[in-house]
């Protein structure tokens, strides 16, 4: 028996047979092209791409064809783009002319100079677009080379399917009758295999590295979704206990379903507004049918990448407009760009940081690009005709920032007007309370801006000085330390004074245990992944507000983070008969 360790991607437990889908391999050799020869190898790039374009156009129509929703067809339509991408495409046929070689070898060249710009991204929503690359690309180089991978839509029994990696394409085209499960050795919570697999429904485990090293046909395994682990050839002990965490949490299920349309309120009357965070307006559908009241952070870098220039106002426009309108009557808060010198946006702003993290991103690269700034400020702005829209400011460290980043807004609003341009000339604006220097002056901030949303994700690692996605350190990025929670707090108290509204948007929104935690602080509004809602409702819907503010009063006056957490534990225990059911969800995902 052998347990892996991934990224739970789509929830679920599953005990099944695996299917190992092996990856292909690509061997291309240079090939030196007479001039005749020239023009007769660019049109059969083109033909490759021409018919990679169809094949993805009847999987589309096919998705649709099945009832699922329009808006995860854009994951198609980003391929699309991809294939009509100059980076790709244009400069693939540049270099045949010149170079005089094979387009499969210089097509492959140019795919690797791109995947090792993107491989070096810290940020893991931006990796994740590089298999969207690698997807595109290989589909084109097998169309050049004339191989066919294996079809997952007619297999004859019932499997857990094992890959490498799995196209958007591959698992739309999955036969869920016979798909139980999948894993793979690569991808994220934002990649569009695993966005997909949360449409369809199959339970699935992303990121785990080696699953096809130590998987083989026909070996029994256990894919949790839940808990993002599988394990191989599992002990009759192992398959007992699964069976029962598969039972109940069907069960858990069930009962969650019929919470959906049930408010977060504690047991003595308090509602707490539970909001989904989203990185793709194709993830609109599944926030809404967990019980989302809203979009409490819709991320819109997705836009700026895998492109040579940045989107035109229009096309922001559209989008934000088309996300408001789904989101409606409920409100949608839009956060500017959260980019910076480690993310792709075409070679006239980027460049190289030695910690990125630190460096010219977000607001600071935002004031620092006006040309890209001041569009995306008035698409936000015109989408407010649409829909109830609220822009929130990232990574703001200072009060002249806030006051610079206003300012642009006012120009916008005034641009807007004088065109005849309709929007919203209240909308209101929010800024992240994501640096240690955003807490400490949160009392100031607060008479600038209408509403709070706490980042914990790069809150805690800034104040900890620890790099959540480094093996050698995650250890110490810790949710429960009480100088985290105190910070908490008098972000708490500060927006309180001030009567502006406060939210999470960060992880630990939707870790059951701490969310109780940030309600007793006295947090009102959570934002969180879509699947974690439920859970988090029925957990909330279980305490009284007086107990939880009980909890977190003593958790203030505690000294070290194992100390928090038992003193959570120990409450959870005595509040919540039956804690047991949320014994499958970890501590603060990250």
């Amino acid at each position: 028996m052998r347990t892996l360790v991934g990224i739970g991607a789509s929830p679920g437990i599953v005990i099944g047979k695996a299917y190992v889908v092996h990856s292909e391999s690509f061997r291309i050799f240079p090939r030196r092209l007479t001039d005749e020869e020239v023009e007769g190898e660019i049109d059969r790039f083109k033909e490759a791409v021409a018919a990679s374009r169809q094949e993805i156009l009847v999987v589309k129509e096919a998705f649709l064809e099945k009832g699922h929703s329009p808006d995860l067809t854009e994951i198609f339509d980003t391929h699309i783009h991809l294939l009509e991408d100059p980076v790709l495409t244009d400069e693939t046929i540049r270099r045949v002319r010149e170079e005089k070689r094979n387009v499969e070898f210089i097509f492959s060249q140019n795919v690797e100079a791109i995947e090792e710009r993107f491989s070096s991204v810290p940020d893991e929503y931006l990796r994740q677009r590089l298999q969207d690359i690698q997807a595109v690309s290989g589909r084109i180089l097998r169309k050049l080379l004339r191989k066919e991978r294996q079809s997952l839509s007619h297999l004859s029994e019932k499997v857990v399917l094992i890959a490498h990696d799995l196209t958007p394409a591959e698992t739309a085209s999955m036969d869920k009758e016979n798909v139980l499960a999948f894993a793979t050795d690569v991808g994220g919570r934002t990649s569009h295999m695993a966005i997909m697999a949360k449409a369809l429904e199959i339970p699935a485990v992303v990121g785990v590295q080696t699953v096809t090293q130590y998987v083989k046909n026909d070996d029994i395994v256990i894919v949790d979704g839940l808990q993002g682990t599988v394990i191989v050839a599992p002990d009759e002990q192992m398959l007992n206990e699964y069976q029962v965490r598969r039972e109940r949490y069907l069960e858990s299920e069930r009962l969650l379903t019929q919470l959906k349309d049930l408010p977060a309120q504690t047991v003595d009357g308090h509602i707490v507004t539970l909001s989904a965070n989203i990185d793709l307006p194709e993830e609109i559908g599944s926030a809404v049918g967990h019980g989302a009241s809203g979009i409490g952070l819709f991320r819109t870098e997705f836009l700026f990448l895998n492109r040579t220039v940045p989107p035109s106002e229009d096309e922001q426009t559209e989008t934000y407009s088309q996300a408001a309108r789904l989101v409606s009557p409920d409100p949608i808060t839009i956060r500017s760009l959260d980019i910076g010198g480690d993310k792709l946006l075409g070679s006239d702003v980027r460049y190289q940081e030695v910690n990125p993290f630190m460096g010219c991103r977000a607001i600071r690269f935002c004031l620092a690009h006006p040309e890209i700034f001041k569009p995306q400020l008035r698409a936000i702005l015109r989408a407010t005709a649409h829909g109830r829209v609220r822009l929130i400011v990232p990574m703001v460290t200072s009060l002249s920032e806030l006051r610079r980043a206003k300012a642009m807004l006012d120009e916008a609003r005034d641009e807007l007007r004088a065109e005849g341009i309709p929007f919203d000339p209240e909308m209101p604006v929010g800024v992240m309370i994501e640096t240690p220097s955003a807490v400490i002056i949160a009392d100031v901030l607060a008479q600038e801006v209408d509403f709070f949303s706490i980042g914990t994700n790069d809150l805690i690692q800034y104040a900890l000085a620890v790099d959540r996605v480094n093996e050698r350190i995650a250890h110490l990025y810790e949710p429960t330390h009480p100088g985290i929670l105190r910070m908490l707090k008098l972000v708490v108290d500060a927006s309180r004074k001030a009567g502006v509204s406060l939210s999470i948007c960060g992880e630990i929104a939707g870790d059951l245990p701490l969310a109780l935690v940030l309600v007793g602080l006295g947090v009102r509004e959570l934002s969180m992944a879509a699947a974690a809602i439920p859970e988090v409702k029925k957990l909330i819907r279980s305490v009284s507000l007086k107990d939880i503010e009980r909890l977190a009063s003593r958790l203030l006056e505690l000294s070290t983070g194992e100390d928090v957490r038992a003193e959570i534990q120990r409450t959870i225990a005595q509040l919540v008969p039956n804690h047991k059911d949320y014994e499958l969800f970890t501590w603060a995902r990250t």
